[in-house]
């Protein structure tokens, strides 16, 4: 999926733009899901393991920019959308290994929410997700060679851009 009309970057500074061009990505995926009528959340940050930092607070394994969530006929899923402001995705294959893992810890049930933004998308969710996708979303900086290549290989590994 990639979101045109993004507003004029400083092109000074390519690691802020990346950043407004992910908050724009964000800001957009929320107003499609609300006007879906889909649940959604922004920034979960999930925990599987149990692990925790030195001040005893569980470690952000896993982190999703946002959520889309439901059921239909009876299923319940869950829409992971990862939105990339930048103008390619490296590591492609290592993105896609840990999503298929992370995924993986979601169906056993592992995992624990240390936050999200809206605080909509509760754990007893994550408990019962009969389907689980994961989503690419590209901003207008994507070459769009790059974003054809990039949307092959995660289509290959049933991911989608």
């Amino acid at each position: 999926m990639r979101v045109k009309k993004a507003p004029k970057a400083n092109k000074n500074n390519k690691k802020v733009h990346e950043i407004d061009e992910h908050k724009r990505l964000k800001t957009t995926l929320k107003e499609v899901m609300g006007l879906c009528g889909l649940k959604f959340d922004l920034e979960v940050a999930l925990n599987f393991s149990g692990t925790k930092d030195e001040h005893g607070n569980l470690v952000d394994e896993c982190s999703i920019d946002v959520a889309a969530y439901g059921e239909n006929k009876n299923k319940s899923f869950l829409i992971i959308f990862e939105c990339k402001g930048g103008k390619d995705l490296p590591e492609i294959h290592k993105k896609i290994s840990a999503w298929e893992a992370n995924i993986q810890k979601i169906k056993e049930r592992k995992t624990t929410i240390i936050s999200s933004e809206e605080n909509s998308i509760k754990e007893k969710d994550f408990n019962k997700f009969d389907e689980i996708r994961v989503c690419y979303v590209f901003g207008v900086n994507t070459d769009n060679d790059k974003f054809l290549q990039i949307a092959a290989t995660l289509q290959n590994r049933n991911f989608y851009a």
